[in-house]
């Protein structure tokens, strides 16, 4: 390869493999990602579950408030992450992305949007931890990911690459023993399909 004249030495093989793909969150299982973010939020302490959501239904559509015990970490991560690929954006587009149809009973089903208290209560308390901020100044106003919230999502993300890859390479390596010779799974697949 040359640069400006100056002949540039190609990077070896060796030195390819260590340099590592930056993962993103579009590139894991985003209801993984959710769950692995909801954990993160939760050991951190940044965000607490108020008093009174053990009591609160997320929308008028719900019968019932939420059952699981960490739904309020679930539903601040679902959001960080709603931030981080849609932002700039706000808690009324948020309340329309986690709406539902509404039983109306004998009449049919209308959409409804979820609550807003839980959904800006939840931005609040995101923003007071760094992970969101608020823009003002462009065409759509709302709140945006910051750097440190992106470098939290990124972070989850690569955590569940590494255990991803960590389980495929140990299939791979799983050894089967068969009169007498030792195959990998890959091996024994494709004897299998011949």
């Amino acid at each position: 390869m040359v640069l400006n004249g100056i002949p540039i030495p190609e990077p070896s093989a060796e030195r390819q493999q260590k340099v590592k793909k930056m993962v993103k969150a579009y590139d894991v299982s985003q209801d993984l990602l959710v769950k692995k973010l909801a954990e993160i939020l939760e050991k951190q302490g940044a965000i607490k579950m108020p008093d009174w959501a053990n009591f609160v239904k997320t929308g008028s559509n719900k019968d019932r408030a939420p059952l699981q015990k960490d739904w309020w970490y679930q539903r601040a991560a679902s959001i960080l992450r709603k931030v981080y690929s849609h932002g700039p954006i706000g808690v009324e587009k948020l309340r329309t992305k986690y709406g539902s149809k509404k039983n109306m009973g004998v009449r049919p089903e209308h959409f409804v949007k979820a609550g807003g208290k839980v959904i800006r209560v939840i931005l609040q308390q995101l923003e007071a931890a760094g992970y969101i901020a608020k823009e003002e100044k462009s065409k759509n106003k709302g709140r945006i990911i910051t750097q440190r919230g992106t470098s939290l999502v990124d972070k989850a993300a690569g955590l569940l690459h590494q255990k991803d890859a960590k389980k495929a390479k140990s299939k791979e390596s799983k050894e089967i023993k068969e009169d007498g010779k030792v195959q990998t799974s890959k091996q024994e697949t494709a004897a299998e399909q011949a």
